[in-house]
C-alpha cells in the first residue's frame, strides 16, 4: 500500500464500455466489514500524480470485492477496521464520485474534517486524564498531606491543564472555520498535531 503517501497508490480503475474495473486494495478500511458501501480511491490515469486519482462508490456485495482480515488495533477499537481487496471489480459508470481525476482533492477535504475529529477525541481523552489526575492528587496522601499540596505535582497538573485547554482551543478554532466553509488544512493539522 501507499500508506500516508496517497499519491503513490497502486489501486487502479480502468474504463470499460459498461463502466469501470477496479483492481487493488486498501488497508485499514474503517467499517468495511460492517458497512454496505465503501468509498475507494483509484488511479484512473496511469503514470500521473495525484491529479490522476478518482473516487468511486463501491457496493461491498459486488463480485470481486473481498474483505480481508480484521485489524486488532492498539487503540480506536470503537470502529471496525479491515483490509479491502478489489479483484477485477466491475462497477457501473455512475460509481464514479464527482469528476474523473478529482478524487485526491476530495479526499484531502475529507481529511481536514477527520483531523478535527481526531483532535477532538484527543481533547476528550486529555480532559479525562486530567480529571482523573486531579482526583487522585486530592485523594492520595504522602507525609500526612494530599500529594496535590506538593509543588512538583501542582506544576505537572498545571501543565496538563494548560495543554488540554490549548488543545481544546485549537480544535474549536479549526471546527469553527470548517463550519464556516473555510479550507482548514493548516488549522486542522495543527489541532491534531498538538492535541494528539
Amino acid at each position: 500500500g501507499s500508506g500516508s503517501d496517497a499519491g503513490a497508490m497502486r489501486t487502479t480503475a480502468r474504463r470499460t464500455a459498461d463502466g469501470w474495473v477496479l483492481s487493488g486494495g486498501k488497508n485499514f478500511t474503517t467499517n468495511v466489514s460492517v458497512g454496505k458501501v465503501a468509498v475507494v480511491m483509484a488511479r484512473t490515469s496511469p503514470g500521473t500524480d495525484r491529479h490522476g486519482i478518482s473516487a468511486f462508490l463501491v457496493p461491498l456485495d459486488t463480485p470481486g470485492v473481498v474483505i480481508g482480515r480484521h485489524e486488532d488495533k492498539l487503540g480506536m477499537r470503537s470502529s471496525d477496521t479491515a483490509a479491502l481487496l478489489l479483484e477485477d471489480c466491475q462497477l457501473p459508470a455512475d460509481a464514479l464520485i464527482g469528476d474523473e481525476g478529482a478524487g485526491f482533492l476530495q479526499a484531502m477535504k475529507v481529511l481536514d474534517g477527520g483531523r478535527i475529529s481526531i483532535a477532538a477525541l484527543a481533547v476528550g481523552l486529555g480532559q479525562g486524564a486530567l480529571n482523573a489526575a486531579l482526583a487522585y492528587a486530592a485523594e492520595r496522601r504522602q507525609f500526612g498531606q494530599p500529594i496535590a499540596d506538593f509543588q512538583i505535582i501542582r506544576a505537572r497538573l498545571a501543565d496538563m491543564a494548560t495543554r488540554t485547554t490549548a488543545s481544546r482551543l485549537l480544535t474549536e478554532h479549526a471546527a469553527d472555520l470548517k463550519d464556516g466553509g473555510a479550507t482548514t488544512t493548516l488549522e486542522s493539522s495543527q489541532a491534531k498535531l498538538f492535541a494528539s
